[in-house]
């Protein structure tokens, strides 16, 4: 879902895979087509496809739901539809599921009507809209490269001082001083270990615990960005128990970089670890600055089980190379990105205001161009 774009052109290079492989498990799109993100938070955020765009017939994820104009029926007006005010505040309130995973169903969508003029007004309507929004989506996306800067800034950021530069050219060393600070060279597995055993949140007192997901979690900052109980996701499937000030670190896409601590004694989902540092060696916020840098992004990319949904199992993690300081230098790391990624956050929330400015602009002038025409 991450190279899919708002109806544009995927913001990443198509992979190739032997056509044997895509049968099942993916959508299936013809370069007529139109698809939208039917799940949260990508349907919110306006993730979708114009088959034009992609050249040729192409798979994709299953969470997209792909519609296939019939003919008199505009390609372009047909997805500037799915943008519109008109057809998402619709979709919004008709999704089902729990927590915060929430799909629009196809049932609506075959059930919904919206304003379909003629061929030839819809393709004039098309135009128009091209025409006017084309100022405002070069300005959102001058604004997403910004944000992605800021982002790839605070990575770097944080490799730097939880694992400098230098470290990456002593392999062989077990031991390295760099300005006065002894750093020590070993695996994740030595010195942190992972809760087992999990439980049914369905039953008290679990069912009334804050269960943590990795679509809680922010990438890359260990913010989380909602919190809600067992009972109120909906949870029935075993969860482990975290205690508060574990590290919670998502296993599943860990290249996205979440991981965060835990808040209060609570649940978190079975596609997470709850891992506790060795206090011999390390503390569980310096782990969690390592698991949100660059440098793990990196060795998270390599080692991850290729499949459908990548995954970093506990062995792979276990073997993972990490290099420790003292105590009195994690601290300082751990006060240094504390304020770096506090200052970060503030820039990206006056960025995305100013991003949700246009988007809303750009809603407006959609629904004003499409209030023509009958219902279909």
């Amino acid at each position: 879902m991450e190279a899919i774009n708002n109806f544009k052109a995927p913001n990443t290079a198509i992979s190739h895979e032997p056509v044997s492989k895509l049968l099942s498990g993916y959508s299936y799109l013809e370069p007529r087509d139109v698809a939208y993100a039917k799940v949260t938070p990508c349907f919110e955020n306006g993730k979708g496809i114009i088959g034009t765009d992609l050249q040729d017939p192409s798979f994709a994820t299953t969470e997209l739901t792909v519609l296939r104009p019939k003919p008199g029926i505009s390609q372009r007006y047909l997805a500037y539809l799915l943008q519109s005010p008109l057809f998402k505040n619709q979709a919004q309130s008709s999704m089902t599921g729990a927590g915060g995973l929430k799909r629009v169903s196809e049932q609506f969508v075959k059930d919904i009507k919206l304003p379909v003029p003629s061929f030839r007004e819809q393709e004039k309507i098309a135009d128009q809209l091209d025409h006017e929004l084309a100022e405002i989506e070069a300005s959102i996306a001058d604004q997403n490269q910004l944000l992605n800067l800021l982002h790839e800034h605070l990575k770097a950021s944080i490799s730097h001082h939880v694992q400098p530069a230098e470290l990456a050219e002593q392999a062989g060393v077990s031991e390295i001083t760099i300005d006065g600070i002894s750093w020590r060279r070993t695996t994740v597995g030595r010195v942190t270990t992972i809760n087992g055993g999990q439980v049914d949140p369905r039953v008290e007192p679990y069912a009334s615990m804050i269960l943590i997901a990795p679509n809680h979690i922010e990438t890359g900052t260990g913010r989380i960005l909602s919190s809600e109980t067992a009972k109120e996701q909906g949870a029935d499937s075993g969860k482990y128990v975290a205690r508060r000030g574990q590290l919670l670190f998502s296993k599943i896409r860990p290249t996205l970089l979440k991981s965060t601590i835990a808040p209060e004694n609570c649940l978190c989902s079975a596609d997470m670890y709850a891992i506790s540092a060795d206090e011999n060696w390390l503390t569980n916020k310096f782990l969690m600055y390592y698991f949100l840098s660059k440098n793990f992004q990196d060795t998270a990319d390599i080692n991850s089980e290729r499949v459908a949904m990548p995954k970093l199992n506990k062995e792979t993690l276990a073997s993972t190379t990490l290099w420790i300081p003292n105590f009195t230098k994690q601290n300082s790391v751990e006060e240094i990105l504390k304020k770096e990624i506090s200052n970060t956050l503030e820039s990206v929330s006056l960025l995305k205001k100013s991003i949700h400015l246009n988007k809303e602009k750009y809603n407006i002038i959609i629904k004003e161009n499409l209030k023509q025409g009958g219902s279909r």
